[in-house]
This record gives structure tokens, C-alpha cells and sequence, in this order.
């Protein structure tokens, strides 16, 4: 917080209203604190650690066959002052799978995506823009590009968020990852609700709840196929009143269906992900 006021000597009257008049107003000899209201993006750095869950259901002549994932993953972070507004470099670092939750990741794409460095301009409203790395660093390092880094801070409004404040956005995500290529489009509603305290900071906690619906091509085992689907996400965000954003937890399931376009095969997909990512 800033101390909107720095302290006065006792005097005389005139003395003393003089300086309350320079400094600010006190109550009981004590500066009055400057309470932030409006939170807006300002340069920092900081790391996270993330931890994605989640498990992909296909049905084979309704007969369900789950495929779980789990892995763990650090994120060196810095967001630094730019000719216009903001840059943000995201590192990737210290990736770990899960024992008996692979979801068919290998250790070599893990050894791929460590130490992957993806660079953006970042606009007012935290929308990253001009995203940019990890061309040659496997797929599990563009999954968690496209899935976790592009949609990393909450968009919030150009003037900045505070508590009360509604908001809407609709986004389209490219996403490229085991011989498919997805197109995902989000309508997302956000909220600002009260602030709270969020690790060690005071933070404005911002609620989203999210629409999307996603379609693809892609070849598999020498089998062209398409999929298509819809999907709903439930996300709980903050960021402090000093502008770093502090982490997030969401909820996603969505369902489709592939269909194999050589032959007459509907395979119907589930999905669930739960996703959270803290600073430390």
C-alpha cells in the first residue's frame, strides 16, 4: 500500500494546519493508509507452480476406456516495462509426471519442454498478444503453451478491475497437439467479486465462467478423423492491488464426439481437467 501522508510536527495552529493541508489527513496521530480499489497490470517477476489433472474417456461400443494424465510444472516469469505497455517472458521449468498418470506423455517430451522460453506483448487488459516460442519443443510443451501460457492472466477491463465490476470477452484458440488441429472458441463472463488475501497479498478475486465449443481435424495410425465438441470452465483468479497476479484453480469438462472419415465410427469423448497455478 502507499502512505498517502508522511507525518507533521506539532506547532503552532496555523503551522499544523498548513502541513495537514501539504501531507494528507491524519486520525488519532496516525497516518490515514491509501486503500487501492483498482487493480491494473504493472511489471514484476515472480515463479508458479502448476499442477494439471485430467482424464480423456473414449467409448468403444459403449464400452468407456480412460486415459489419466497428471504432471507438475514451474514457470519462471517476468513481465517488464515495454515501448508499449507491457512484455511478458514465460519460462518453463522442473516438469514432473505423476506416477500412473502419464496419459501417454513420454519422458523424452518432458526432457523437450524444460527449460522452454515463450515470449508476448502484453496489452492493458492481461490478453497476451504476439505469443512466440516452443516451435521445436514437443508437444507437451506446446499443450501447456496453447492450454495454460496463452490464456495465463485474467483479462480484466482496459481501465483495470475492481470489486463489482462484470465483464464479458470471446476468445479463439489454435491448439495443435497429437495430430490434431483444434479450434477452440470461448465466450467467457467475468466477475470481480469482494477483495480477499490471496498468498500474503491483499487480491481482487475475479470469478469466470466460460462457454466453449471446439472442432478439428486430424490423422492418427494413418486415419484421418474430425472432432467436434462443446465444453464449460469455472476459474477462480487474483491479482493484487501492487498489479502481479497471484494464481488461479478451474474446472473444465466438456464432451464430443470423433468421427473416423473413412468409415462409418462415432467415437464419443469426454474430458475433465482441473488446473491450478500458485505463485511463490
Amino acid at each position: 500500500m502507499r502512505i498517502s501522508s508522511t507525518g507533521y510536527t506539532f506547532g503552532a495552529l496555523v503551522a499544523a494546519s498548513a502541513a495537514v493541508s501539504a501531507c494528507g489527513m491524519f486520525r488519532g496521530g496516525q497516518p490515514e493508509l491509501e486503500v487501492v480499489t483498482r487493480a491494473h497490470y504493472q511489471p514484476f517477476t515472480a515463479t508458479y507452480r502448476g499442477v494439471s489433472l485430467g482424464r480423456t474417456t473414449q467409448y468403444f461400443d459403449e464400452q468407456p476406456t480412460h486415459t489419466d494424465f497428471a504432471f507438475e510444472y514451474f514457470v519462471n516469469t517476468d513481465l517488464a516495462a515495454a515501448a508499449q505497455g507491457l512484455a511478458a517472458t514465460l519460462v518453463l521449468d522442473s516438469i514432473r509426471l505423476f506416477n500412473g498418470a502419464t496419459g501417454g506423455i513420454m519422458p523424452e517430451q518432458v526432457d523437450s519442454a524444460w527449460g522452454t522460453a515463450f515470449t508476448a506483448n502484453v496489452g492493458r487488459d492481461g490478453r497476451l498478444s504476439d505469443f512466440a516460442g516452443g516451435e521445436d519443443a514437443g508437444p507437451l510443451a506446446r499443450e501447456i503453451a496453447d492450454r495454460l501460457l496463452r490464456p495465463f492472466f485474467p483479462i480484466v477491463p482496459d481501465r483495470g478491475v475492481e470489486s463489482g465490476d462484470d465483464w464479458s470477452d470471446t476468445t479463439e484458440t489454435q491448439m495443435a497437439v497429437n495430430g490434431l488441429d483444434n479450434t477452440i472458441q470461448m465466450i467467457s463472463q467475468h466477475s470481480a467479486t469482494d477483495w480477499t488475501h490471496q498468498a500474503g497479498e491483499r487480491a481482487l478475486h475475479i470469478i469466470t465462467t466460460s462457454n466453449y465449443t471446439f472442432s478439428g481435424t486430424g490423422d492418427q495410425a494413418g486415419r484421418s478423423f474430425t472432432l467436434e465438441g462443446t465444453g464449460r470452465r469455472h476459474t477462480h483468479r487474483y491479482l493484487s492491488e501492487t498489479g502481479r497476479y497471484l494464481g488461479m484453480v478451474s474446472a473444465d469438462t466438456s464432451e464430443g464426439e470423433a468421427r473416423i472419415t473413412d468409415m462409418e465410427i462415432v467415437i464419443p469423448i469426454n474430458q475433465t481437467h482441473i488446473d491450478s497455478i500458485l505463485i511463490r
